[in-house]
């Protein structure tokens, strides 16, 4: 059986129809195993806001808020300004040679 121009494209596009089917049947049955792993699983409960501790909502943040050190922000204040969205100040180095790399910085 000889290839012509024209049956190049028809055998192309029918290799890739059938490849697109192949994939979405692995994804299929990769999806239907996740599915039957966590369709075992109950859900936890629900604490109601009277079941809950006072200590819960008043939990300290694990890392303080912070901004880049080349930004060279050294005071609380400064941080502060900085994070306040009200007024949505634009942010630039100080000193552009700390920039690592001597990539550019945007906000």
């Amino acid at each position: 059986m000889e290839l012509t121009v024209v049956d190049v494209p028809r055998l192309v596009l029918h290799l890739l129809t059938e490849l697109y089917y192949l994939q979405l049947a692995m994804f299929s049955r990769f999806k239907n195993a996740i599915f039957n792993v966590v369709g075992g699983i109950e859900p936890l409960p629900v604490l109601k806001d009277s079941e809950s501790s006072p200590d819960d909502r008043t939990l300290s943040p694990k890392f303080p808020y912070s901004r880049p050190h080349f930004l060279q922000f050294h005071t609380d204040e400064e941080i502060l300004v900085s994070a306040d969205h009200h007024i949505r100040p634009i942010i630039v180095p100080r000193d552009i040679s700390k920039l690592p790399w001597n990539s550019g910085y945007a906000e």
